[in-house]
């Protein structure tokens, strides 16, 4: 079905457009101007009037003023600041709220979640999504649905941020997806996900797991069955299809459907048509289906255990979710998340878990992977009381963590290889010095020294390399492998914070000077040996708002007065509404919560093309 925003307008203007006023109101949140363009040129020629707010801080006084049909807020407007869009978003509550998604950063499906936008847009803008969205706003705004399990905690790796990348460019479409995955991922959630983000939101999300079904009775769950069809059918019965019409199918395990049905499933796809078992009427139906698998589909087809037409019908977008053990920056995360829940649920606070309990979750394989994970929570939650968690309190995961990640992996490394792996991957999970250092029982200072120590082997390593292509010098060569590296320029009086950034950002690339103080930054910001760049500026500026001589406010202005545009991050412990605004007034690029985000960190910085 097509839709025209016109023709959406003049419809709505027969029912409640009071004379003399526009049909339908929208409010756009939007500071970059090839957004509001885009925008502007969508809703030219309708009836459709449009309230442009390049400040996400007007956006609550337009709205109440206006009581908009719709509101569009561009993510890239607002940043990550979940608190000032769940502001926005709670004010135009009778509205339909759409959030335009800056991708690639699967970070912001969560965040949508989180402030329970009703669709997600990715950018750039996609005409068609747009007016089928609006197109659908009826019944997107009918009674709201039951709170989609979908923590924030599951986006700290890099595999996951992929999937809910995928997750946001699907979900305003129709098309079929297939979810890969083994056991206990979440294929399930991730199907949800893409309905919840849909303008199907409103329509039921009807599940049907094919492996749990006897073949016999398959049939019948999926497209229902006439009174009388076979012995026991003493009633009509509608079938899932049936159940999630307007809405999404989701097939869970469907590598596990018979041939015979397969055949069937092809044609209700292909049709969107079919007759309930033992039935002669054609019934059609309007369902998305998702479908999800542990099996790779690809090699079924070749051994001849699923149709290719069926395969490539399903398969117009592949979304795999990788094992727990592959991305284990979400281990911890997500215990916590599992203890928060199952507390909660018993009305007390959640326990702590000790530092060896922890590393111990570290180091476990997770065959059952999040489902297994969720299940040693709710054990340990039975036995601890008020109490820490201690390893003795989980689940017979001794035995397993004694296991590699794959057999024969550590057969051949050094001890010093081991500790090398051993220091950068746990790091990588937990993102400060701090948190490393407890899991692995060492002190930050020893820490602090090896990872020094990898990053200037990590240096000889790429200057080494470089000097085998000889087309050029020893020297020139080096100085080339310094100029590709960004330069950073922390500030930041708690000593703790410089460090663990400082090596968090040295590790992920970056070249970094780090002072204490305001009065030291500008020493630097005038000393020309600093970049060995005569008169340049640092590529970023990460600075502390209260620091002692100089004010980050302060230091920003003086930036912008020198006619710098370098990307300049503000980060407190005390932000509040007044700052983060003079902030913003002034050029900040972002303005981080106390304690820092290292994720968040990074995607700001990637965003202002810094490195």
């Amino acid at each position: 079905m097509s839709y025209d925003l016109q023709d959406i307008a003049e419809s709505e203007e027969r029912v409640i457009r009071p004379k003399g006023q526009p049909s339908l109101v929208v409010v756009i949140i939007a500071s970059d101007d090839t957004t509001r363009q885009s925008l502007s040129a969508e809703l030219e020629g309708t009836s459709i009037e449009a309230c442009f707010v390049p400040d996400p801080a007007d956006a609550i006084d337009e709205i109440d003023a206006l009581q908009p049909n719709f509101v569009i807020v561009d993510g890239a407007c607002v940043g990550e600041d979940r608190e000032l869009l769940a502001s926005i978003f709670t004010a135009a509550r009778s509205a339909l709220r759409v959030l335009l998604l800056p991708i690639p950063s699967g970070t912001w499906v969560s965040i949508a979640h989180a402030c329970d936008a009703d669709a997600i847009l990715p950018q750039p803008l996609q005409r068609a999504a747009l007016r089928r969205l609006l197109g659908n706003h009826r019944p997107l705004l009918a009674a709201r649905d039951e709170p989609l399990v979908l923590p924030a905690l599951l986006d700290r790796s890099e595999r996951m941020r992929e999937v809910w990348r995928l997750v946001a460019l699907a979900s305003c479409s129709d098309a079929s997806v297939v979810i890969n995955g083994e056991t206990g991922v979440g294929k399930e959630l991730v199907a949800r996900a893409l309905h919840r983000f849909s303008p199907r939101r409103r329509g039921p999300f009807v599940a049907v797991n094919c492996a749990a079904i006897p073949e016999a009775l398959l049939e019948s769950e999926l497209f229902g069955h006439e009174k009388g069809a076979f012995t026991g059918a003493t009633s009509q019965r509608k079938g899932r299809f049936e159940l999630a019409d307007g809405g999404t199918l989701f097939l869970d395990e469907v590598g596990d459907l018979p041939l015979a049905l397969q055949a069937k499933l092809l044609r209700v796809l292909q049709e969107r048509r079919f007759e309930r078992l033992g039935g002669t009427r054609t019934l059609s139906v309007d369902v998305r289906v998702l479908s999800a698998t542990h099996r790779q589909l690809e090699d079924e087809v070749l051994r001849g255990r699923f149709r290719a037409d069926l395969f490539y019908r399903i398969r117009v977008l592949s979304i795999r979710v990788a094992p727990l053990q592959l991305r284990r920056e979400d281990i911890l995360p997500l215990w916590d998340h599992f203890l928060q829940m199952g507390a909660s649920r018993e009305g007390r606070p959640a326990p702590r878990t000790s530092v060896t309990a922890r590393r111990r979750l570290l180091r476990h394989r997770w065959p059952g992977n999040v489902r297994e994970l969720q299940n040693a929570a709710q054990h340990a939650l039975m036995l601890v009381g008020e109490r820490s968690i201690q390893p003795a309190d989980l689940p017979e995961l001794q035995r397993e963590s004694r296991e590699t990640n794959g057999s024969g992996s550590l057969v051949g490394l050094t001890l010093k290889q081991l500790e090398r792996n051993a220091i950068l991957e746990t790091y990588a999970a937990m993102g400060t010095v701090r948190a490393t250092a407890e899991v692995l029982g060492v002190s930050e200072r020893k820490l602090h020294y090896r990872l020094k120590q990898y990053r200037r082997e990590r240096s000889t390593t790429a200057r080494l390399q470089m000097a085998t292509i000889g087309a050029r010098s020893e020297e020139s060569a080096s100085e080339e492998g310094t100029e590709h590296r960004a330069q950073i320029l922390l500030a930041e009086d708690d000593d703790e914070l410089r460090w663990s950034l400082h090596d968090f950002l040295e590790c992920s690339g970056y070249r970094v000077v780090a002072v204490r103080d305001g009065r030291a930054l500008l020493e630097h910001l005038g000393a020309k040996v600093l970049f060995e760049r005569q008169g340049a500026p640092p590529d970023a500026i990460i600075t502390d708002v209260r620091m002692p001589f100089l004010s980050g406010l302060d230091l920003l202005q003086k930036v912008r007065e020198r006619g710098w545009k370098t990307p300049v991050v503000l980060m407190s412990a005390f932000g509040d509404k007044e700052l983060k605004q003079r902030a913003t007034a002034l050029g900040a690029v972002a303005f981080l919560d106390k304690p820092i985000d290292t994720d968040a960190l990074l995607h700001v910085l990637r965003t202002a093309s810094v490195g």
